[in-house]
C-alpha cells in the first residue's frame, strides 16, 4: 500500500532521535571506524521516509531498533575524526536520510555548525531524497546558514509512476524532489542532484534531462546517474516485485559511496 512520506518521517523522527538534558541526540549505525579506502570522510545516519527497494541500508537503520544515539558534538566528533584519518576535506553526511522533521533536523544543524566552526575550509556534502526539504521551505533557508554545505538531492526515478514503484510511496510526492531544487536555489543552498537510472530507459532518463534543464540548466548539466550494486540478497528482492534493471555495479560500494 502506498505511503505519505511525510507522514512516515514524523514517525521514524520520533524514534531515531531524542532529546536530553536540554541537547538532542540521533542515532547513528556506523559509529565503529572500519576505516574504509574510499575518499572523504562519512557519516551515516539512521531514519528514512522511503522504502526504497534497491536501498543498501540494514532494515534496522530505516526504522532503528539498534545503534548508538550521538549528541551533535559526539556526531560532528566522529565525522571531523574520520576527516582527519584521512586527511580530507570532503565530508559527507548520510544515510539513511539525514533530513528527517523535529529533533533530528536541530540535531543535523547543531552537528554542522560543530563541524564548521573546527574545519574550516571543508566541503560537506548532504545527501537527502528532498522529500522534507521540497515540502520545507524554511528547512532549506536554515541549511543555507552554512557556507560549506552542497546538498545532493537523489531523485528516485524519472517520474511519478517510476518513483512510487522504487519507494513505495505515493506517486504524487515525486514533485517533493524538484520542489527540493526549487526551494534549495531560492534559499540560496548549493546543490547538485542525481538521478536513480537503473531502472530507466535512456529515453527516460533523456526526458529527466530535459525537463530539469528547462527549468534548473546548470543542475541538469552535472546531473550524475546512479547505478545500483547486485548483491544476491537485492537480485532476490527484485524479482519478488517483479521489477527489472538495465544497468548495475556488480560490487558493493563502501559505506561512504553517495
Amino acid at each position: 500500500m502506498p505511503f505519505d512520506p511525510i507522514h512516515l518521517a514524523e514517525k521514524v523522527s520520533r524514534v531515531c532521535s531524542r532529546s536530553t538534558c536540554g541537547s538532542s541526540e540521533r542515532m547513528v549505525f556506523d559509529h565503529r571506524d572500519f576505516g574504509s579506502p574510499a575518499p572523504g570522510a562519512y557519516i551515516n545516519l539512521a531514519g528514512c521516509c522511503l522504502r526504497c527497494i534497491f536501498c543498501w541500508v540494514p532494515h534496522h537503520a530505516l526504522e532503528p531498533h539498534e545503534g548508538v544515539y550521538l549528541t551533535p558534538s559526539e556526531a560532528a566528533s566522529l565525522l571531523l575524526h574520520r576527516a582527519r584519518r584521512k586527511r580530507s576535506f570532503l565530508l559527507k553526511i548520510t544515510g539513511g536520510e539525514p533530513v528527517l522533521p523535529g529533533t533530528c533536523f536541530q540535531h543535523l544543524k547543531a552537528m554542522l555548525e560543530h563541524v564548521e566552526d573546527a574545519l574550516k575550509g571543508a566541503t560537506v556534502v548532504l545527501e537527502t531524497n528532498g522529500m522534507l526539504l521540497g515540502y520545507d521551505f524554511d528547512m532549506c533557508l536554515d541549511l543555507a546558514a552554512f557556507s560549506s554545505l552542497v546538498v545532493r538531492v537523489s531523485f528516485k526515478g524519472c517520474d511519478e509512476e517510476e518513483f512510487s514503484r522504487l519507494t513505495g510511496a505515493k506517486p504524487e510526492f515525486y514533485r517533493l524532489q524538484m520542489e527540493a531544487i526549487a526551494n534549495l536555489s531560492d534559499a540560496g543552498v548549493s546543490l547538485r542532484a542525481s538521478l536513480v537510472s537503473s531502472f530507466s530507459t535512456p529515453s527516460s532518463i533523456e526526458l529527466f534531462r530535459v525537463k530539469l534543464s528547462e527549468v534548473y540548466p546548470e543542475v541538469a548539466k552535472e546531473l550524475e546517474l546512479e547505478e545500483l550494486y547486485l548483491t544476491g540478497e537485492l537480485k532476490k528482492r527484485l524479482e519478488e516485485r517483479g521489477l527489472k534493471y538495465r544497468s548495475y555495479r556488480a560490487s558493493k560500494p563502501s559505506p561512504e559511496w553517495i
